[in-house]
């Protein structure tokens, strides 16, 4: 993989993936709070459209581990 000579060991490409990964959690969890707030609105369409969205995110994280995995 590409090393930073300035990070001795670490391969710079799979750095952001971290970050990648600490953001589809953090929309996951802002999406179930909204799902709680939203289970009555628009006869459901919203919490089904939000719990889409989260099952989406949970799929991200699955892909950017295997990622991660690879790049090690």
């Amino acid at each position: 993989g590409i090393r930073d000579v300035a990070v001795t060991g670490v391969q710079t490409c799979a750095l952001p993936i971290y970050a990648f990964i600490a953001e589809e959690k953090h929309g996951i969890e802002q999406c179930k709070s909204l799902m709680k707030m939203s289970e009555k609105c628009y006869g459901g369409l919203l919490t089904m459209l939000l719990g889409t969205i989260i099952h989406d995110s949970q799929k991200h994280i699955i892909m950017l581990r295997f990622i991660r995995k690879q790049l090690k």
